[in-house]
């Protein structure tokens, strides 16, 4: 068996190591001349004031450590600067609630009325509809999927709610098609 150091493979390995050695050092040596070097100045850069953070003064703002220009005097004169507040920003004026918009759908007597109409988290949309038909009238609350069409009821007039509702697939051409339809485009 070979020993260690020994041959054509021991001198090479060897080599790798001190070559590897050596690179770590100029490494070492130009991080640390590096860090400890001084900025190289520009063109220029003797132009531009530096000052420490102890010689930058705050206007409007006594300092409490520098003597008073009056304090020669005996008496001690300071003066406040009025600050003005600000103005408060005008409030907006509210815009014009608008109006409720009105759905004939052919074929059907009613006349539907959308109310409200909101995207919910999970994209679904709620819409809230007003049927009219002679002197009757129903509020309707309905859970809406663009794609594909489905409709879900939530609540009818007073009943109770069900904030998830069984979803249908609807046919077109149905009311609730119709009034699904204008919620899916209105609030794509």
């Amino acid at each position: 068996m070979a020993g260690k150091g020994k041959g054509v493979l021991g001198a090479m390995g060897n080599l790798i190591r001190w070559t590897i050695w050596g690179l770590a050092g100029v490494f070492a040596i130009a991080v640390y001349l590096n860090l400890t070097r001084e900025p190289v100045q520009g063109p220029g850069a003797g132009d531009i004031a530096v000052l420490p953070p102890a010689d930058i003064a705050v206007s409007g703002v006594p300092d409490e450590d520098a003597p008073d220009e009056g304090s020669a005097t005996g008496v001690d004169t300071v003066t406040e600067e009025t600050v003005p507040e600000p103005e408060p920003e005008p409030e907006p004026e509210p815009e014009p609630a608008p109006e409720a918009e009105t759905i004939r759908i052919p074929g059907d007597d009613a006349t539907y009325t959308l109310l409200n109409a909101f995207k919910r988290d999970d994209g679904s949309i709620e819409i809230t509809t007003e049927r009219v038909l002679g002197d009757q009238r129903s509020t309707t609350i309905r859970l809406i999927r663009c794609a594909p069409l489905e409709v879900g009821v939530i609540a009818e007039g007073d009943g109770p709610r069900d904030d998830a509702p069984e979803m249908e697939r609807i046919t077109l051409g149905d009311a609730a098609a119709t009034l699904a339809a204008t919620a899916c485009g209105a609030l794509k």
